[in-house]
């Protein structure tokens, strides 16, 4: 695990759990946000920009993520800062579900 990961685990209460139950959460973590990053992205492109991306996913329909990512960063002014709203949406989001953890 990383530092992000550790920390995530921390601010989640967490950090208790054995490293592949940590493991699993982050991945899960990770999905959720993507999906959470991909739906907000697509709201923010133009139509000419969609129809410029379903252009590059067409090249390689396989390709993954990391077309997505990339193509937003190029198109979308300060899009990390999207990403940045969206994992506090998503953190706040499961606080909510498990409760925040006690200091």
């Amino acid at each position: 695990m990383n530092m992000i990961d550790e920390q995530l685990m921390k601010n989640l209460g967490l950090e208790a759990l054995s490293p592949e139950e940590k493991a699993a959460i982050v991945e899960q973590f990770a999905d959720v946000l993507f999906q959470a990053v991909l739906v907000r992205g697509m709201e923010l492109l133009s139509e000419d920009k969609k129809d410029l991306l379903e252009e590059e996913l067409k090249k390689d329909p396989d390709a993954g993520q990391d077309v997505f990512m990339d193509f937003f960063m190029a198109n979308i002014p300060d899009f990390q800062s999207v990403i940045d709203d969206e994992m506090k949406r998503v953190k706040d989001r499961i606080d909510s579900v498990i409760g925040k953890p006690t200091a």
